[in-house]
């Protein structure tokens, strides 16, 4: 991200891997789930398609506020925007 500031998808990513940070136990989960949040929304700030974006926000959704609506919002998004993707529609189907 330092490399290209601007780059969304980094963001993205890196929101995702906060999640798993967050079910990992690696640092607090309240703090993962707050940095994926972050992450995640300037990621989409940047660019609305970033799959891993969404992805995250969904994760953040169903596993930290228990918003079942946003959580399907968000990975019906990361599969429209990537539907290609395995790992998205792995994470889809155990909603």
């Amino acid at each position: 991200m330092e490399a290209d500031p601007k780059w969304a998808v980094a963001r993205g990513a890196l929101a995702d891997a906060y999640n798993l940070i967050a079910t990992k136990g690696m640092i607090p989960t309240a703090s993962a789930y707050a940095y994926a949040t972050l992450r995640a929304n300037e990621a989409l700030k940047l660019d609305e398609r970033v799959p891993e974006a969404h992805l995250a926000l969904a994760g953040v959704a169903e596993y930290s506020t228990w918003s079942w609506t946003e959580a399907a919002q968000h990975h019906q998004r990361a599969v429209d925007l990537d539907p290609g993707s395995a790992e998205t529609r792995i994470r889809w189907s155990g909603i």
